[in-house]
């Protein structure tokens, strides 16, 4: 008779269920389990985490371990724990609150006009905290538990953003506000100090968002050169073309509404020379109902010194609260050099 042992080895187990609540910012232990017939150890990537037992071997059966985290003084935290049982590894992060918070609770704003305005930021925190904005144009202050943030009006060519700071026992945090500028550039550049440069080449232009009836607009111009097929348009092609235009010598102011069609062609082969505009620094825009004809409007156009005001003309916002979209800048494209570079645009509204 023979007798034959048989012995079956047991597979290789390993299976590991993972902490998945937080720790509170206190001292604080939670439980996770292994399941394995091998060795197995298991480590915390920082010091502020320990385990009740740190290695063992396995028998199959689960294996409950306790992990405590240390007191937190400071903001939430997370670290690694790393589970090893023969070859194989598992790991896991914990996260622990912390024992001091200080944080936007509001994660998104929409972008402020460029009117200006106010927004409300949440804030939570546990201890004393100040606010402070790292723009002129963005004024904060402590409402409660809210930061309220009111934006001046940008009149710039670009849009703009502040960095709103909350701090409090060597804690900060950070929230960016981003406000919309008034204009819509259509090939044109905004350059490093601010101004933009509208090049003939391109045919740029700049559009203004808002609609406008009467108001004069002034531009600075910082620098300008004007070509032999140089241009400047101030336009408006809602409801007809309506507007002015100047190249060499020449201005011309139009109104049309729809079948009638009004131009003003002034020739000024001295007073709009080449020197006299590339000499200019300011630019100056109007439309303004017309004082002597009521119902009546009038545009005005002067280059520094240099004034021409337009026939009378039947307004097309009598009677009315239209608006019309405007723009400035090139028609069309010129190769001949042509360019000005603007600091700013000033829009004054006219009443009526």
């Amino acid at each position: 008779v023979w007798t034959i042992e048989v012995t079956q080895v047991m597979k290789n187990k390993f299976y590991v269920q993972p902490i998945t609540e937080e720790f509170e910012g206190g001292e604080c232990s939670l439980p996770f389990t292994i399941e394995t017939n091998l060795a197995w150890e298991v480590r915390a990537a920082d010091a502020w985490l320990t385990f009740d037992k740190t290695s063992g071997t396995g028998t199959g059966a689960i294996e409950t371990i306790t992990a405590t985290a240390a007191e937190n003084p400071g903001v939430e935290r997370t670290t690694t724990v790393t589970v090893t049982a023969g070859a194989e590894t598992e790991t896991f992060t914990v996260l622990q609150k912390g024992g001091k918070t200080l944080e936007f609770v509001t994660t998104e704003l929409e972008m402020i006009s460029y009117a200006g305005g106010e927004a409300l930021l949440d804030v939570n925190a546990s201890m004393d905290w100040t606010v402070t904005s790292s723009a002129e144009w963005l004024t904060v202050e402590r409402a409660g538990a809210q930061v309220k943030a009111t934006a001046a009006a940008n009149s710039a060519f670009a849009a703009r953003t502040a960095v709103v700071t909350i701090a409090g026992d060597g804690l900060t945090a950070e929230f960016e506000v981003a406000q919309d500028t008034p204009y819509e550039l259509e090939g044109a550049e905004v350059l490093e100090d601010g101004s933009v440069k509208l090049d003939g080449a391109a045919g740029a232009k700049i559009n203004i968002k808002e609609g406008l009836r009467y108001f004069t607009a002034t531009l600075s111009i910082k620098e300008i050169y004007f070509g032999d097929a140089g241009q400047f348009w101030f336009f408006s092609e809602t409801d007809g073309d309506f507007g002015n235009w100047m190249t060499l010598g020449k201005f011309r102011l139009r109104t049309n509404n729809g079948a009638v069609s009004n131009y003003d062609n002034s020739y000024y082969d001295e007073d709009l020379s080449t020197d006299v505009i590339n000499a200019t620094k300011t630019y100056t825009f109007t439309v303004t109902p017309d004082a002597e004809t009521p119902g009546n409007g009038k545009f005005i156009f002067s280059l520094d010194n240099f004034e021409k005001t337009s026939h009378s003309w039947a307004s097309p916002f009598a009677g009315t609260d239209t608006t019309f979209e405007w723009w400035f800048g090139f028609y069309g494209s010129v190769s001949d050099g042509s360019y000005y570079i603007i600091d700013s645009c000033t829009i004054t509204p006219i009443a009526e």
